[in-house]
Order: structure tokens, then sequence, then C-alpha cells
């Protein structure tokens, strides 16, 4: 029931709603003290059954669970992309410290996006990656998500997003991807 009224909702009108729907079921529980009369016993019983409490309880706990669980994740995995970022755009010590965190994050099989998103900003920042740093960073990640992201390192650098110290990028990709062993 709940639901069909707010399936539709915004979500600045959602953290009205939800206050004021707990607020109408709690004052709705507390009414049972004050019935006196079995009309009103009657329409408090009708007004209960509408809530289905049992249902109603299990999907609101399942949704607080999973909410709880979303939220941690996601404030975690973003929260610390967010550090990065910010440690690549001050620059400094922390760099060394960002670089073998793109490190762990290939090993933890983070996402993909994130990771490019990282090197790049790095890249950047850096007016290019020191060659090392820039072989051990794509051919982990290639090695990681499969020999297809090869083309999008190669993309990213032909778009001046990925690039290496040095001015020979193009030659020095094709040939730090020529030691890949692929899976058979």
């Amino acid at each position: 029931i709940i639901f069909d009224e707010c399936k539709d909702m915004h979500i600045n009108a959602l953290i009205k709603f939800f206050p004021n729907k707990i607020e109408e079921m709690t004052g709705l529980l507390n009414i049972k003290d004050s019935v006196t009369s079995l009309v009103e016993m009657t329409e408090y019983m009708g007004k209960l059954r509408e809530l289905n409490i049992p249902k109603l309880k299990k999907s609101m706990d399942d949704h607080a669970n999973l909410s709880s669980a979303v939220d941690k994740l996601f404030s975690q995995r973003v929260g610390q992309f967010l550090s990065h970022e910010i440690s690549i755009i001050q620059g400094g010590e922390q760099l060394k410290f960002v670089i073998d965190s793109i490190e762990m994050a290939f090993l933890q099989g983070q996402d993909k996006e994130r990771i490019l998103r990282l090197m790049c900003m790095l890249s950047l920042c850096l007016s290019g990656l020191p060659k090392e740093v820039y072989n051990t960073l794509t051919v982990e990640f290639v090695q990681t998500f499969g020999i297809e992201e090869a083309l999008r390192i190669l993309k990213l650098e032909r778009a001046g997003l990925l690039k290496q110290k040095d001015n020979n990028t193009l030659t020095s990709v094709s040939v730090s991807y020529t030691h890949l062993t692929l899976p058979t």
C-alpha cells in the first residue's frame, strides 16, 4: 500500500513522506489504548488489516537492511576513490600511495571505469606518467580486465588523457603488450 503511494515521488518528497507515514502508523497503534466502544474497535481493526503489518514490517526491515548495506558499500568505495582524486589534485608525497591503491584496486577487481578515471587524472596532473608506472598500470589493467581493454588504453592515449612522460607513447604501448600472457 505504501509503495503504491510513494513509487512515483521524487527523492525530496520521500524525505518528508516517510516520517509522516511512520508518525501516522505510530498514531494508529497508539489509538488502541483509547478505543472504548465496539464500533471504534471495529474501525481500528479494519485500519490495522489495511496496513497488513506483518508484510509491511518485513518489507520495511528488508528495505532498511538493503539501504544500509548499499549506503555502506557506496560510501566506502566512492569515499576511497574521492580521497584518491583529491590526493592526485593536491600532488605531493601521496601520489605513490595513490599508485599503490590503483594496483590494489586491480587485485580487488574494483570498477574499471573508476580505475581508468584515476589513471587518467594522474596522467593529466603529472603531464604524463613515468614510463615504469605507465607500463605497470596499463599492463595490469589489461591483464585484469581483458585484452580488449588494450584498445581502450590506446584510445585514451590518443585523446591525450593517458600518456607517458616521453613522446613515443604509441610505440611503447604496443611494445608493452607484447609480453602479456593470454589465458588459453
